[in-house]
């Protein structure tokens, strides 16, 4: 993601009203952040994910909601995807127009005909990723929460079939008395860091050769908390960390063997960070019971509140690249929100 260098000399910029109008803002406050709009969406709004002017909502029984975000003031909801089963997570392909989906299971589909076209697994996910390998070819990484495994797949076109079909081997699962604990996942480039739960934060690499899978365990490092999410910065040095009741972590990966806690933030009040996003020098975090916050971590041994938003029941988190912020509350349904 793009990195946005952001201190107290932007802060002063913005404050006397010069710099970008939707930047990340000093000092921290309540109201550094401000509801745009909320729509609510017909189920419970369980993750959402933006390509562009269009919203893709998780909303759990009634499938996918699509939102027309062109105007992020008034939101039109467009259109409905019904899922086979309870949709939780959401992953868009936009070059495939293929929509992946946790539905206590991971199914692709088809935006424009609203059809299944992907069913490679069975079984609950906590996290999933999907990307455009190119040459109509799609990575999909998952892991499953019903029976603890960790894969990667190939998707490749049939238009045979009209179907996405595994492309060579695929579900490369390394033995771990400890893989059940496996909450949150993220890939950069050839590195996968998982939040490992109560035994903290795991680095492998990954390579794939001849339609083969390699995983190798590089490191760990146990956090104080239970590590739910995990999201790389810009350079590839630092992960931040959503440690549950261990709210915020840094972690220096520039030496993979040997991941290293360098900075911690846990706002009052905090106790069940699960979501992360890093965009630029930002870090965005929510909270169980609170809703989301914002922290400078341009400095990631010391990573600084500089504001925080208050929700009932937040659940998928998207920040785009100008710190948009999309929020899918069970409760609520889509917040949108900008800096002030």
């Amino acid at each position: 993601m793009k990195r946005v260098t952001v201190g107290w000399t932007t802060a002063l910029v913005l404050l006397i009203g010069c710099a970008e109008p939707n930047s990340p803002v000093y000092p921290p406050v309540k109201y550094a952040l401000r509801q745009v709009s909320l729509t609510h969406t017909p189920g419970w709004a369980q993750d959402v994910w933006v390509d562009g002017s269009t919203a893709f909502v998780a909303d759990d029984e009634r499938g996918v909601t699509i939102l027309d975000v062109s105007s992020i003031a008034s939101p039109v909801i467009t259109d409905t995807i019904a899922t086979v089963l309870r949709a939780k997570l959401v992953r868009y392909v936009p070059a495939y127009q293929l929509l992946f989906v946790d539905e206590d299971r991971v199914a692709g589909y088809d935006v424009d005909s609203e059809q299944l076209v992907a069913n490679p697994w069975e079984g609950g996910v906590f996290d999933l990723q999907a990307i455009d390998l190119g040459n109509r070819s799609v990575l999909v990484a998952e892991i499953n929460k019903m029976e603890g495994w960790f894969s990667f797949i190939v998707l490749k076109y049939d238009s045979s079939r009209s179907f996405w079909m595994p492309a060579g081997s695929c579900l490369p699962v390394w033995p771990n008395p400890r893989f059940a604990w496996f909450r949150g996942l993220d890939i950069d480039s050839n590195y996968v860091y998982i939040a490992h739960g109560e035994y903290g934060l795991d680095c492998y690499r990954m390579t794939y050769t001849g339609g083969t899978f390699d995983m190798t365990f590089l490191g760990n490092t146990d956090t104080p908390g239970a590590a739910y999410d995990v999201a790389h910065t810009a350079d590839g040095n630092y992960v931040a960390v959503a440690d549950l009741q261990g709210g915020l972590k840094m972690i220096d990966v520039t030496n993979k063997a040997k991941p290293l806690i360098v900075g911690s933030l846990i706002p009052e009040g905090v106790n069940g960070t699960s979501l992360v996003w890093v965009q630029g020098d930002t870090a965005y975090f929510s909270d169980d019971f609170n809703g989301i916050y914002a922290a400078d971590i341009s400095q990631p041994s010391e990573p600084r509140l500089i504001a925080y938003f208050e929700t009932l029941n937040p659940k998928g988190l998207f920040v785009t690249a100008d710190h948009t912020i999309y929020l899918a509350d069970q409760d609520a349904g889509l917040y949108i929100l900008r800096w002030n």
